[in-house]
């Protein structure tokens, strides 16, 4: 049975989609694009389209070696404005990309400018 409780760190923030945005980026984590706010209970909702555990491990990802969990990828995605069915691909991609065949730290880490593009096309 899934918890009904995120283990990610909780933030308290504004109802302003402009303070949301502005604080993101304040602290590096975004690029400026902007954020979609979603309510706490849509995480469920979110999950409920994996078979996956919400905090297993999908990958370790470099440079810095982060664990990228099946619910810090669903709270990512929310927040970019994917829809939830779009959630069993991006833990897959999410995982692909760490394979060592990929060299996402090689990417990540280079001096050279590096850019990869992914496209899903559902048609």
């Amino acid at each position: 049975m899934m918890s009904n409780r995120l283990t990610s760190e909780r933030i308290v923030l504004t109802d302003s989609a402009q303070d949301i945005n502005a604080e993101f980026f304040q602290k590096g984590w975004t690029d400026g694009l902007p954020i979609i706010r979603r309510l706490k209970q849509m995480w469920r909702r979110w999950l409920a389209g994996t078979s996956r555990q919400y905090d297993e491990i999908v990958a370790v990802i470099p440079p810095r070696w982060g664990e990228a969990t099946v619910e810090k990828i669903a709270i990512n995605a929310v927040m970019a404005g994917c829809l939830p069915e779009y959630l069993p691909l991006i833990v897959t991609s999410v995982e692909a990309m760490c394979e060592a065949v990929f060299n996402l730290d090689g990417m990540q880490t280079t001096t050279y400018p590096v850019a990869f593009v992914w496209i899903v096309n559902g048609q």
